[in-house]
């Protein structure tokens, strides 16, 4: 009985031969080739869709350290009021004050019998104050004080009744009505209505109700950052000063004034009905008139303004360098977006630091040099390529110019960033467009 073996030795040779003769057979190369180019043309498609969400997630992100940037602007802010608190409780305070003539009286109704003092404002005054400013320092913080010389001068009928005053208005706990006056101790007086209290007095000199009084007075003061009058009746308020910025917002709007690089000039005038004062409350028939010697924006609220536009600035330049990848067909790390999203949000730490040492426009210079200078030499390096560092460096001083500006124009900031971010979005719109269809 014959049996068919087949020789182990064979057997591989076989298997072997025939193993290679399916792979020569399977593998097409030109088959392969297709394949592998039909996967690289679709890769640049997905490459982009994938660094755009990238770019949207990073610069969510970067909203994190711009929030701490904030909070610090915050804390520093208030950091430098608890200073000038400091420095304006040595010096002295800003001051808000009012002319009125003290009168006693007394309650005698019913079973009601008290006494105290009410305070009525002149028929007419006119006030005149010298301003004197310098700046005072501690450390890096400086407060700007004054020291005025304040006159003033008019007259007082005690025959007239308490003006725009109704049956069921009260004073003190009293009604108005049952006060009696005692007007031949009535005095003149300045009141500091910020606190509430007398701070000079002078003897007014009538002798009974319904005589005429003219009354008189100078005395110097001091103070921080403002210098105000609160009045009624008939009055007239002028005030001079050599300060060259002076802020007139504090009220009224000067009727007249001259603001020059030695000084200013202001001078009020008006008539209201109403006569009664209360000392720690402020009445809807008083004027107030008067002028800060601060600037009315500080370093830490233009700092805050910027950072407004922070993201303005992240977003044009990760859509500059996607452009730039696109355009040049190379490939920028993530981390190398990371970092340049870290520089430009170290512009604002930068920013808050020099402006406490100098003024905001010489701190925002630096500062955006600096960033400048960091981004466009990094940018230099990951595409070795000078020219695009020049795009990048051109649409950073494009950009921080035109913040800066927006920082100054406050009044007309909205429509000018409107009109900018229209031109900024047309100009990305048809810039992306053209590099993607030279792609």
């Amino acid at each position: 009985m014959t049996t068919n073996q087949t020789d182990p030795t064979k057997r591989n040779e076989t298997d072997g031969s025939k193993k290679d003769t399916v792979n020569k057979e399977t593998f097409d190369p030109y088959a392969y080739a297709s394949q592998y180019m039909a996967r690289r043309q679709e890769s640049p498609a997905k490459k982009i869709v994938l660094k755009t969400l990238f770019i949207a997630i990073l610069s969510l992100l970067l909203l994190i350290p711009l929030q701490l940037v904030k909070n610090l602007i915050e804390e520093r802010e208030e950091i430098s009021t608890q200073a000038r608190r400091e420095i304006s409780t040595e010096w002295g305070k800003s001051k808000r004050l009012s002319v009125a003539i003290a009168v006693p009286y007394k309650v005698d109704a019913g079973k009601t019998h008290d006494s105290g003092v009410i305070y009525i404002s002149p028929d007419k005054c006119e006030i005149k104050a010298g301003l004197s400013h310098k700046i005072l320092n501690i450390g890096r913080y400086d407060l700007p004080v004054y020291e005025a010389e304040v006159s003033f001068s008019g007259h007082f009928d005690s025959g007239e009744e308490f003006v725009n005053v109704s049956d069921t208005e009260y004073y003190d706990g009293h009604r108005i009505k049952e006060i009696k006056p005692d007007y031949g101790k009535a005095e003149i007086v300045v009141i500091d209505r910020d606190r509430g209290k007398v701070i000079r007095r002078k003897a007014l000199g009538v002798e009974k109700k319904g005589d005429i009084a003219a009354f008189s007075d100078t005395f110097p003061i001091k103070g921080s950052e403002s210098l105000s009058f609160i009045t009624a009746g008939n009055y007239t308020v002028e005030m001079t000063g050599d300060t060259p910025d002076p802020n007139f917002r504090m009220g009224r709007i000067p009727d007249n004034r001259n603001v020059t690089d030695k000084g200013f000039e202001a001078i009020w005038s008006g008539s209201r009905d109403g006569n009664i004062i209360d000392l720690h409350e402020r009445k809807y028939y008083e004027d107030i008139t008067g002028v800060e010697i601060v600037s009315a924006v500080s370093q830490y609220r233009m700092t805050m303004r910027t950072v407004k536009y922070a993201m303005l600035i992240v977003v044009l330049t990760f859509v500059t360098f996607l452009l730039v990848e696109i355009w040049r067909k190379k490939s920028v790390n993530p981390l190398q977006y990371i970092l340049i999203g870290l520089a430009l949000v170290l512009f604002y730490t930068l920013l808050l630091s020099f402006s406490e040492y100098m003024s905001f426009h010489y701190a925002y210079l630096i500062a955006a040099v600096m960033t400048t200078l960091l981004s466009t030499t990094y940018t230099a390096s990951v595409f070795s390529d000078k020219r695009t560092a020049a795009i990048l460096m051109s649409m950073l001083v494009l950009l921080y110019t035109y913040i800066y500006v927006l920082t100054q124009i406050e009044s007309y900031s909205l429509l000018a960033g409107s009109i900018g971010l229209f031109v900024i979005l047309a100009v990305v719109m048809f810039s992306s467009q053209k590099v993607i269809n030279k792609r």
